[in-house]
């Protein structure tokens, strides 16, 4: 993985460098992860089923009419040059030294296609899911449904389990679950809450009397980057899935 500077000029620079950051382990994550198989038609994800489960005894199955709110993060094009222009961006020989990205820009070389998109919104669609938020960069999109739909969708069974480490239950796939879908899927976010989120990151407010919840910048990762998952941040008051539905973090 590259070195990153720690840029302490402002709080731009600082800006640009978490969400540079941010970038760079979703883009390590993508091209870590193995391929999602193609197999009859059926594209097979990993990295969905905790550690540990198959140790476990099920409690039973999560009801069908619970509502679940899932992200599905689509694999982004272009990732081995999407990760040179991280290191050019921050490298001071570079002719690309801090030549940020719009999000115009970062969509068009290194989003997923809008007919991509589309197809993975009429997949959501036609297996009784309900499409909650679409995102200029068609990085992510949001969708909620209930778990009988969820299981008929991606061909898995939702069990209830007591966790292993802490006083509760928890529900997660038997199984990893596999779409009818050719568009490639880098991961479903919300089929399991085995590890609850946590905030990782709080700032200060950058001017005197703004707004508290203006002021905070966190990024937390909702299923951990680190082999389930993806980040999702709030920063200065706008949400951002990735790499910023709200504004691209890398913008001139």
């Amino acid at each position: 993985m590259m070195n990153l500077p720690c840029l302490r000029r402002g709080r731009a620079d600082r800006h640009h460098f978490f969400s540079a950051l941010l970038v760079v382990l979703i883009v390590t994550a993508s091209s870590l992860r193995p391929a999602a198989a193609q197999t009859t038609g059926k594209q097979l994800m990993h990295g969905h089923v905790p550690p540990g489960l198959s140790r476990l005894k099920s409690l039973g199955q999560l009801s069908g009419a619970t509502n679940l709110q899932l992200a599905i993060g689509l694999s982004l094009r272009n990732a081995a040059a999407l990760t040179n222009l991280l290191r050019q961006i921050y490298d001071p020989a570079s002719t690309n030294y801090h030549r940020y990205l719009t999000p115009a820009q970062f969509t068009e070389r290194f989003g997923p296609t809008e007919n991509d998109y589309q197809a993975m919104i009429a997949f959501a669609q036609a297996n009784g899911l309900k499409v909650t938020a679409t995102h200029p960069n068609r990085v992510v999109l949001d969708v909620s449904g209930s778990v009988a739909s969820v299981e008929k969708a991606l061909h898995v069974t939702l069990r209830v389990y007591q966790h292993p480490t802490e006083a509760r239950t928890f529900y997660a796939p038997d199984t990893e679950p596999s779409l009818d879908l050719s568009v490639p899927i880098l991961h479903i976010s919300g089929l399991d809450n085995y590890a609850l989120p946590h905030p990782h990151l709080q700032a200060t407010p950058a001017e005197p009397g703004a707004k508290k919840r203006a002021a905070q910048c966190r990024f937390r990762a909702e299923q951990h980057v680190h082999g389930r998952g993806f980040s999702r941040g709030v920063c200065a008051g706008y949400h951002h899935d990735w790499f910023g539905s709200g504004g691209w973090p890398l913008a001139v």
